[in-house]
């Protein structure tokens, strides 16, 4: 980026986490307003939460039936995706539409349908 002379901005929410890196040359990190997240990012406004509650439970249920069959509780990495991807498939289109309401952006109103053309007309005879 630096041979052809562009710049990145990389756009990152106030998260502690989130720290200035030195010698970044062709990027910029520009960092949004402290308390903005909730308005910015939609996904914040319940859809994480509702996939780790689905995800939550998936896995404690393989831990309780693990203890029932008398095992040690174990999830190993693939457990977890496939539990993540269960629980992925329980978050509803409704709740992320929710979420995306909530946050302020609106839904688009649903295009009318074509009115449907009379094979009885002719538009030759008009």
């Amino acid at each position: 980026m630096l041979r052809k002379k562009r710049k990145i901005a990389v756009i990152v929410d106030n998260c502690p986490a989130h720290q200035k890196i030195a010698g970044l040359k062709a990027v910029e990190l520009v960092f949004l307003p402290p308390n903005t997240t909730s308005n910015t990012q939609p996904m914040d406004h319940g859809i994480i939460l509702n996939l780790k509650v689905h995800y939550l439970k998936r896995v404690l249920l393989k831990f309780i039936k693990s203890i029932d069959r008398d095992e040690t509780p174990n999830i190993n990495v693939l457990d977890a995706l496939h539990l993540l991807s269960q629980a992925l498939n329980c978050v509803t289109s409704s709740t992320v539409s929710n979420c995306f309401g909530h946050a302020g952006f609106a839904q688009p109103d649903p295009v009318p349908p074509a009115p449907e053309e009379d094979d009885d007309f002719d538009n030759d005879n008009v």
